[in-house]
């Protein structure tokens, strides 16, 4: 996930389900008081957008931290959240993911204390801390971030198609990575089932599955990987999506698997 598009994207997430600024009592003067902090906060959030939009990824960081801080005076937890999140897209899409992972852990602890596993936008935010600790190549932290997206997913949907089986899916890349490839194996293997049941197996999700879980099995060698890549490829090839670039990565594996058994059944010979 490509944190400059989430930024100039569509739904801001800022959009929740806030009621705003409480007034908690407050005098008149005390809520005229924090209806003017929750004002600029807003106003600093379009500037930081703006920003955004304009390619001034640091910049926006900046002005998103500004932000917070005066969300912090209005009581509006789920706005400090949010302007948080959004501080940590921003250092991201600046190439500065090492100063991305803190608002983002701030951002989603505050969220998850204000509203736990359901609070808007708390997905996506594990989903990008998880990758800003990979780009950090803190694997550990990585693995609990992914772990607890998991864990979001789970409590908002279930253990369903496509949000639990993408957070599995997410998982497993991380796994891999720290090089369990078993345990990154048995992650596709559920998320495979879920996919199966849900959308059918002849449909791309499930042969985009076969091809993780082809790639897994790679460290087993070429001829274990072959029967996943091979039904994949008829499945992709029945939707006429064998050339899509979204296919790119596991068509090529396939044509690789394919010629070097090809190549060793020659030599056989």
């Amino acid at each position: 996930m490509d944190p400059k598009k989430e930024l100039r994207g569509s739904e801001d997430p800022r959009q929740n389900d806030s009621d705003g600024p409480q007034d908690c009592g407050l005098s008149e003067e005390g809520q005229a008081r924090v209806t003017d902090l929750a004002q600029r906060c807003a106003d600093l959030c379009g500037r930081a957008d703006r920003l955004c939009r304009e390619g001034a990824h640091e910049q926006a960081a900046d002005t998103y931290g500004q932000a917070v801080v005066v969300a912090q005076e209005t009581g509006d937890a789920l706005t400090v959240g949010d302007c948080l999140v959004r501080q940590g897209l921003a250092f991201m899409a600046a190439g500065k993911d090492a100063d991305a992972v803190e608002p983002l852990k701030r951002g989603v602890a505050v969220l998850e204390e204000h509203s736990g596993a359901r609070a808007p936008g708390l997905r996506f935010a594990w989903d990008m801390l998880t990758t800003a600790h990979l780009r950090c190549r803190d694997l550990d932290e990585a693995q609990s971030a992914a772990a607890r997206l998991l864990a979001v997913a789970r409590a908002n949907n279930g253990e369903t198609f496509p949000l639990f089986t993408d957070a599995l899916r997410r998982l497993a890349f991380v796994v891999a990575c720290r090089g369990d490839f078993d345990e990154a194996q048995a992650l596709i293997a559920q998320a495979t089932e879920i996919v199966g049941e849900s959308c059918g197996q002849d449909e791309e999700p499930y042969a985009a599955l076969l091809g993780e879980a082809a790639t897994l099995h790679i460290a087993s060698g070429a001829a274990a990987a072959e029967p996943l890549l091979t039904r994949m490829h008829g499945i992709l090839d029945r939707l006429g999506l064998a050339d899509h670039p979204d296919h790119q990565a596991p068509m090529k594996c396939f044509e690789w698997v394919r010629g070097l058994l090809e190549s060793g059944v020659r030599e056989s010979a």
